[in-house]
């Protein structure tokens, strides 16, 4: 993943205009680029669910949701920070589309003990890049199994040397959300655009 930052100098008193938009002062603006990585974007979802998780927890701290930092609440930055754009090709389509369907569910349910997990988590990220089509109640073989299974051929047609139907069960649970979406982009935390 790529993360690219364009920064003020201290002190300057700057209006960008990105494309007929002023950015104030106090925000930051991320385009973000995930690369096609195949099994490596495991680690992309995890880099991304981190980062949601944590711009979540600064959100709630700098509006005084977390007690525990109530002590601490003059330190905290109150600039703001804005995923106004996320792409990628292959494994990191399948990750910026997961990351935009996690953060309009409005649930940001990180993982804290990944050795403790051996059922669904409710972590899209996670569950998917983890459990991939490990844990599909109506076939309980492992995804590893399902690769080398040749129903794909059924249509005298060769699409892939392994049978990647597994993908495709993935996207499908990772839309199966309920709720009108409009509803959900109008609720998207302020960090993301």
């Amino acid at each position: 993943m790529e993360i690219k930052l364009l920064r003020r100098q201290s002190g300057q008193n700057i209006n960008l205009n990105i494309m007929g938009q002023t950015i104030p002062e106090n925000e930051f603006r991320l385009g973000l680029t995930m690369a096609g990585a195949i099994s490596a974007g495991c680690y992309t979802g995890g880099v991304m669910d981190y980062l949601l998780e944590m711009l979540d927890l600064w959100e709630k701290a700098k509006n005084g949701q977390l007690p525990e930092f109530e002590a601490h609440k003059h330190k905290i930055p109150k600039h703001k920070v804005i995923i106004d754009a996320m792409g990628g090709a292959s494994a990191g389509a399948m990750t910026t589309t997961m990351a935009a369907i996690y953060a309009l569910n409005g649930n940001i349910n990180p993982v804290t003990n990944p050795d403790k997990c051996k059922e669904l988590t409710g972590n899209l990220l996670y569950d998917s890049w983890v459990f991939m089509d490990d844990k599909d109640p109506k076939d309980n073989r492992s995804t590893f199994e399902k690769v080398w299974d040749k129903s794909d051929l059924e249509k005298g047609l060769l699409h892939s040397i392994l049978n990647s139907s597994f993908v495709d069960r993935i996207a499908d649970s990772a839309f199966n959300y309920n709720g009108n979406i409009k509803d959900k982009a109008d609720a998207l935390p302020s960090y993301i655009s």
